[in-house]
């Protein structure tokens, strides 16, 4: 009897593993497709702001006493 306990869990380990991956690997999917409009977006926000940069040849558009 406990041949084919070891029996049956391997075969259900077997059929479950590979459709529990599947259906991990679609809710990760879905996730993915939800969170991308809100990447696209925060993107396009983050493009869309005028701020200067801070490296030395922009030191000139703003005058002040550390700048030389």
């Amino acid at each position: 009897m406990l041949y084919w306990l070891k029996v049956y869990a391997l075969v259900a380990a077997l059929v479950f593993t590979p459709a529990g991956l599947i259906i991990l690997s679609f809710l990760v999917w879905r996730e993915a497709q939800a969170a991308r409009p809100q990447t696209i977006n925060l993107q396009t926000c983050l493009k869309s702001r005028d701020t200067p940069s801070f490296r030395r040849e922009s030191s000139r558009d703003f005058p002040n006493d550390f700048t030389s």
